[in-house]
């Protein structure tokens, strides 16, 4: 249509929104994007570890998913469900995804949360409770999303499987999900060496 705007005109708003968005690194690494939005009332974290299913060693399939999972289920000082009901005590949203090459997570909040927020996502990266009892619930939580997501369904299970086939050899020759035996041996001890393993602050960065 002749009245449409332009693709430049549509950019044009995110060209400039760039400008104020600035980049730092930190002494150990960890790396830090901040875009200062002066006329809004909340506040977004994004947070992205390089770990995925390509990190996953032989019959740990799924624990990058897995442990995901475990950090909403309790850290040193907020244990059990606190972050939870911390977040929703302020109306936040939060989530997280895994894929084969970063584990993603966000949360959206009131600004003058962000302290309280960025207190609760440090210690969680840092020092999560792997306990047997949230272990095994969350197992049981991913077996059920297996189910639902992949078994369940009419062809998706081979679907997958021809595919992940044609890369059997390489670190994404497996489904990010992991398969069900990986992820029911998976124990604390072996949760604790990849959290030990894989979350450093040099392979983590964050925007807000």
């Amino acid at each position: 249509m002749a009245n449409d705007p332009s693709l430049e005109q549509l950019a044009t708003p995110l060209y400039q929104l760039e400008q104020h968005l600035s980049y730092h690194e930190l002494d150990n690494g960890l790396k830090f994007y901040l875009l200062p939005l002066p006329n809004k009332q909340s506040v977004a974290i994004s947070s992205q570890f390089a770990i995925g299913s390509r990190n996953e060693a032989e019959g740990e399939s799924g624990y990058a998913h897995l442990f995901e999972h475990m950090l909403f289920k309790g850290s040193e000082n907020a244990p059990g469900d606190s972050y939870s009901q911390t977040m929703g005590a302020y109306s936040g949203r939060f989530n997280a995804s895994t894929f084969f090459d970063a584990t993603n997570y966000y949360v959206n909040l009131p600004s003058q949360a962000l302290k309280l927020a960025l207190w609760l996502e440090s210690d969680r990266f840092i020092r999560p409770k792997l306990s047997e009892e949230t272990v095994r619930n969350q197992q049981q939580t991913v077996l059920e999303e297996m189910a639902t997501t992949i078994d369940n369904q009419p062809y998706i299970r081979p679907a997958m499987e021809f595919l992940l086939h044609q890369i059997k050899d390489s670190p994404y020759g497996h489904a990010v999900i992991g398969s069900p035996e990986d992820v029911s041996a998976a124990t604390p001890a072996s949760l604790s060496r990849f959290h030990h393993d894989f979350y450093r602050p040099d392979s983590m960065q964050i925007a807000i």
